[in-house]
């Protein structure tokens, strides 16, 4: 590969890194908190804000309405995003005792799908108020909910695939 081909390709994946990085920070104008003592921001150890959600069928719901008694893990991510790309694939096997719901952010309509009993969900939610009650750093974002809702962990961004695996084994076994 040439020094040229290199360098260019070096300034693609940055770019791409930062917008898709950059589309969570705060720096949208958007507030910091919707009500006042911040009860409905996103925070450890504490149940995950209400987050309107459209279904695939293209009906709204609450993203509390997907957990329902079981540890659920919610990727955020948008299918523009390059770091998305490379990294959900670390999700690969994922653990059968745990529901997954991938949430894309785009604001692009869905197209249909067709949804397996036990297959993943995929929903969609408007950025701005995700990124009001979530305000993580990067794309994609990987919450950890447990069986009541509560926020257990996350990870944030490019992630190593066994840093990744890892945590959903944990996580599958009850930990976190």
């Amino acid at each position: 590969m040439s020094d040229r081909t290199t360098t260019r390709t070096r300034v693609l994946a940055a770019v791409t890194l930062i917008i898709c990085a950059g589309g969570f920070a705060a720096a949208t104008g958007a507030p910091a908190r919707s009500r006042e003592d911040g009860s409905d921001i996103a925070r450890l150890g504490k149940v995950a804000p209400e987050l309107g959600i459209t279904l695939e069928d293209g009906t709204g719901a609450k993203l509390s309405s997907l957990v329902q008694d079981r540890r659920t893990i919610v990727v955020f991510h948008s299918p523009v995003c390059g770091v998305c790309a490379a990294t959900l694939p670390a999700l690969q096997p994922f653990p059968s005792s745990l529901r997954l719901v991938m949430v894309d952010v785009s604001g692009n309509p869905m197209a249909p799908m067709r949804v397996e009993p036990n297959g993943p969900r995929h929903v969609a939610a408007n950025k701005q108020v995700v990124q009001r009650l979530f305000p993580f750093s990067g794309l994609p974002t990987i919450v950890f909910l447990d069986e009541t809702g509560v926020i257990r962990a996350g990870l944030a961004g490019s992630q190593p695939t066994g840093r990744i695996q890892e945590a959903l084994q944990a996580f599958a076994g009850g930990k976190r």
